[in-house]
């Protein structure tokens, strides 16, 4: 269900991106595609789970990581969407499509959705968030819904 014409970009994170300005470069947003992908996501998705309103919750990497696997099967409804600049990752969106529980409708739901703090504000953000409009358009979703627990307070 996944739809290509986004190349993949082989760079390794690093504790670089965490320092590089906000202003390099132009913002790239792209499909994940290889599990190569999934190994340059793995840091900032536990540095999700540190600000996650879940973060007083278990973090399993290895179960993390088959959840975005998924994302890299054509037969399933999911799309693992990075920004780069510079051949960097900036941030990541997980998104996923479903019917409605009331009916036959399909809604894109983004679960996840990570981008690193200096780039908060930035085009990266509006990119991420047009690009999973668009891939849900092309997936047939009628809507696109948003959840944020981002620095939300557990219980």
């Amino acid at each position: 269900m996944r739809t290509s014409g986004f190349s993949p970009v082989a760079e390794s994170y690093s504790e670089d991106q965490r320092v590089m300005p906000a202003s390099s470069m132009v913002t790239r947003v792209r499909i994940a595609d290889t599990e190569q992908d999934i190994d340059q996501i793995m840091p900032l998705a536990c540095e999700l789970h540190r600000e996650d309103l879940h973060r007083n919750l278990k973090l399993d990497r290895p179960k993390l990581r088959r959840f975005f696997m998924r994302a890299l099967n054509p037969k399933q409804p999911n799309a693992l969407l990075i920004a780069e600049r510079a051949g960097r990752i900036t941030g990541f969106l997980y998104a996923t499509i479903g019917e409605t529980f009331f009916g036959p409708s399909r809604v894109a739901s983004c679960m996840l959705f990570y981008v690193l703090p200096q780039f908060r504000g930035s085009v990266d953000v509006f990119r991420l968030l047009k690009a999973c409009q668009l891939w849900a358009k092309m997936q047939i979703a009628e809507q696109v819904s948003v959840q944020i627990t981002f620095r939300a307070e557990p219980f």
